[in-house]
């Protein structure tokens, strides 16, 4: 018997999918999700490995399904090198919360503080971290370089970027890292990730009271910051960085002295 290279393609496909989801209806639950999201409707359980024992919720006609991938087959958030027993991470533009629950899931000794600027994608991420109890916080607010409200807007749920105090459609609280690590009681992180939508510069531009306190950072690079300027202020700043293996636009930090 001859097997056709289609079937060996969609039997290779189907094996990544299981890496990820727990059992062939969430395989089918995800791609429904993604290629025929006329299909659902409501936020849509779908379980996933490695990210606690609840299924994960998604959106149809949103980029969760893509965003959920992203975050438990590539693992973007996750640095070039191991974590040794983490006892606080920070996950900063958390979403809809699928990259903090396989943080949550991986470093089970780990408080994890999710900070996502979009109400609804704050909600959501709430609920996709309530399985986790008291561990994982959930912050909805804008991370800035200072505190009050800032203004935002963006094409779909995934792509909001800040605009200052003016420009944007969408209004959230803004808050500083230094007044954030207060509010959580935090004196030390062991990981922070930052997808925050272009307004990495501006935090980085404004390190005062925090960056000390960091030993690990995970900073994905949108405009207007580059890619260059980030790397440059994170070498000024005292750390050692390189691209991140899986996302040419991500790079990955640590202490020179650690």
């Amino acid at each position: 018997m001859t097997i056709s290279a289609s079937y060996i393609h969609a039997f290779r496909d189907y094996l990544r999918y299981r890496t990820v989801f727990r059992s062939h209806r969430d395989v089918i639950m995800f791609r429904r999700l993604r290629d025929h999201p006329e299909l659902c409707s409501g936020q849509v359980a779908v379980g996933a490995r490695k990210a606690g024992p609840a299924p994960l919720l998604c959106r149809p006609h949103t980029m969760d399904p893509i965003t959920l991938w992203d975050a438990l087959y590539w693992k973007y958030h996750l640095p070039n090198f191991p974590l040794v027993a983490p006892t606080t991470i920070v996950d900063l533009g958390a979403n809809a919360g699928y990259a903090a629950a396989n943080l949550a899931a991986t470093y089970p000794s780990a408080t994890i503080i999710a900070v996502e600027m979009d109400a609804a994608n704050a909600s959501l991420c709430a609920r996709n971290l309530a399985q986790f109890g008291e561990r994982c916080r959930v912050v909805q607010a804008a991370v800035w370089s200072e505190t009050g409200s800032i203004s935002y807007s963006g094409s779909n749920v995934h792509s909001y970027s800040v605009h200052d105090h003016s420009g944007g459609a969408k209004v959230a609280p803004a808050i500083t890292l230094p007044q954030l690590f207060t509010d959580q009681g935090v004196e030390h992180v062991d990981y922070l990730k930052m997808d925050i939508e272009g307004a990495e510069a501006e935090v980085l531009a404004s390190p005062t009271g925090w960056i000390e306190r960091v030993q690990n950072i995970s900073l994905e690079v949108h405009p207007p910051a580059t890619l260059e300027g980030c790397r440059a202020r994170l070498n000024d700043l005292g750390f050692v960085t390189e691209i991140h293996r899986h996302h040419p636009s991500a790079l990955v930090a640590r202490r020179s002295n650690a």
